[in-house]
């Protein structure tokens, strides 16, 4: 997965990465944070000059991508100002239908390109309390998890949990479940 995140230049996949990473570790062995730093600054030094430079500029509104977003984002916020009881409705038709009458540039979009900003867009703030009670309870699982004597179970539940972290991390600059393919 690194070799994709060199060839992407995705700064929301490096900060989804760092956060799996420390998730991992924390429910693996809280020991293994100690060396996150460690390996953070030798990756520093041997990381390509475009990739740190590329990761340099994550908080640029001067980036096309960021400006992108940040569009994007407060046309889907003035389309849940007006939906946010029920949402528009699921799928890229119908956020594509109402999102064209709140955009506040050119820009059509098939979605926000932030997941939480999707869901409350197309189901309402009843869809998002839905969706925090289903993450506090695979959190909850997870963490009960931890605990069983099992040292598979325990690696394997580490792993699911990091890697639903790194998703969640990564989905607030952009919304994976769109494309159905």
């Amino acid at each position: 997965s690194i070799f994709c995140l060199v060839l992407t230049y995705s700064r929301g996949g490096w900060l989804a990465f760092a956060a799996a990473l420390v998730i991992f570790a924390l429910f693996k062995n809280k020991l293994l944070l100690q060396t996150l730093p460690v390996a953070g600054f030798i990756a520093y030094w041997f990381l390509p000059k475009t990739i740190l430079q590329r990761l340099s500029t994550i908080t640029s509104l001067k980036d096309s991508s960021n400006a992108y977003r940040l569009d994007t984002w407060h046309s889907t916020i003035s389309l849940i100002k007006s939906h946010w009881e029920t949402g528009v409705g699921l799928g890229r038709i119908a956020f594509s239908r109402v999102y064209y009458t709140h955009a506040h540039n050119s820009n059509m979009v098939p979605h926000s390109h932030n997941l939480y900003l999707q869901i409350i867009g197309e189901f309402g703030i009843l869809g998002m309390v839905v969706f925090i009670w289903l993450l506090l309870a695979i959190f909850r699982l997870g963490l009960k998890l931890c605990s069983v004597k099992d040292y598979y179970v325990r690696n394997i539940n580490a792993g699911i949990m990091a890697a639903l972290a790194g998703f969640l991390v990564h989905s607030t600059v952009d919304y994976f479940l769109w494309y159905y393919k």
